[in-house]
């Protein structure tokens, strides 16, 4: 399909307010918690469970939706997506039990992943290569804006409206980028080639792949050994009130979107050339961490934390367009997949430095949170130097021997 350059505007517009979309649909909860176990009378640690219950389920049923539905076209599957999504948030809205919010967030949760990952696969179609990873990293800094403005509307409109209005606030934003999404994204495309499960699961047979999801999980996890911890980290350690502590996280969601931005024109200036070079600084200022909160300094603590904001997301648009090109390359069959393992990627580094942080916190405490974090960036930044190796240094990938193979 020809795109006249105003549709390419109106489809660029759908695919970046994606993000905030389904972040908003995704952080809305963490700031009415209270208001939910007061609603449906339960324990508070049920209504934050909604929280957990929602990454869970994001991150098993990307991947298996992906696989199971390589056959079938991708727009009608995208309609499919939206439509359901669309109905999560609807059912939150009604919802007249705690057990049926928590089916509506898991509805919501299983086809936020698959989205995602087709909306990148339609960047690929309708963005010019070398703008892609600028579109990439828009993408992702809706998932900044919305965790910097979503927890705070939420908590307003539902202190002034009751829940309910939160939802509504959801489904509303979501039903705006619905309609976006289905006047402008294109009918056909790179992915409508039909693809079995073992043409799809061999981009994780592929070195260079690996890598990337290998970057993209410790170099998540080593901010969220720290971050998941943060509040009771200013609250307790540092000796920060309330109100400051809701300060340093807004401006930690503002370093956030840098690092999203940032991303953007890290890939595309240098591909994944200064990557070593950034998960090393994340290692630093987070090994500073630890030096911060030994030392009781207000004023350094509150730099230190603000500055692990900006390198959490560095990695996104170089790793996620590196991922596209490599996939659509060599691996053209399995390009909805290769877009969706990294979400997975992320949310299993999200798991695994919260479970990290969690131990540290009971055995070390919070003080040391940062150095073992910075221990996990180390693996990425050996991964990263790794991945620019050529070929050659490293035996050949197994791409090239494969494809030998079946020449012989």
């Amino acid at each position: 399909m020809e795109y006249s350059a105003a549709r390419t505007k109106l489809a660029t517009v759908a695919l970046v307010t994606v993000g905030f979309a389904l972040g908003f649909a995704e952080f809305i909860v963490i700031g009415i918690t209270p208001d939910i176990a007061e609603i449906y009378q339960i324990p508070l640690s049920d209504a934050g469970n909604l929280v957990g219950y929602f990454a869970v389920a994001y991150a098993v049923s990307t991947p298996i939706i992906v696989l199971s539905t390589g056959r079938f076209r991708r727009f009608p599957l995208f309609v499919i997506f939206l439509i359901v999504f669309n109905m999560g948030n609807i059912l939150a809205i009604l919802a007249p039990s705690y057990e049926v919010l928590m089916l509506a967030r898991i509805c919501t949760a299983i086809v936020s992943g698959v989205t995602l990952s087709t909306v990148m696969t339609f960047i690929n179609d309708i963005i010019p290569q070398e703008q892609a990873p600028r579109i990439i990293s828009f993408v992702y800094a809706g998932f900044s804006v919305a965790s910097v403005l979503g927890t705070p509307i939420g908590t307003l409109l539902s202190d002034a409206f009751g829940i309910k209005s939160a939802f509504v606030a959801v489904e509303a934003v979501a039903l705006l980028v619905t309609v976006l999404l289905l006047i402008s994204v294109p009918r056909s495309g790179s992915t409508d080639v039909s693809s079995s499960v073992r043409e799809q699961l061999v981009i994780l047979k592929d070195r260079r792949i690996i890598l990337v999801l290998v970057m993209k999980a410790f170099g998540m996890a080593a901010t969220y050994v720290f971050y998941v911890y943060v509040t009771p980290i200013l609250e307790d350690s540092v000796g920060l009130s309330v109100w400051m502590v809701s300060l340093v996280l807004f401006f930690y969601g503002g370093a956030t979107i840098v690092s999203n931005l940032g991303s953007g024109s890290l890939a595309q200036r240098f591909g994944l050339g200064k990557l070593p070079l950034m998960f090393a600084l994340q290692a630093v200022v987070l090994a500073l961490l630890g030096i911060s909160l030994a030392s009781g300094n207000t004023v350094l603590c509150i730099i230190n934390v603000v500055l692990t904001g900006v390198f959490i997301y560095h990695m996104n648009a170089p790793l996620q367009s590196y991922l596209l090109q490599v996939s659509a390359k060599d691996y053209p069959r399995a390009l909805t997949l290769a877009s969706a393992v990294m979400p997975t990627s992320s949310d299993i580094g999200i798991a695994t430095g919260s479970f990290m942080g969690g131990v540290v916190a009971t055995n070390l405490g919070f003080a040391w949170s940062g150095p073992v974090g910075a221990v996990l960036a180390v693996v990425s930044v050996v991964a990263a130097f790794m991945i620019l190796q050529p070929e050659s240094r490293m035996g050949g990938s197994l791409r090239s021997r494969l494809r030998r193979n079946r020449k012989q």
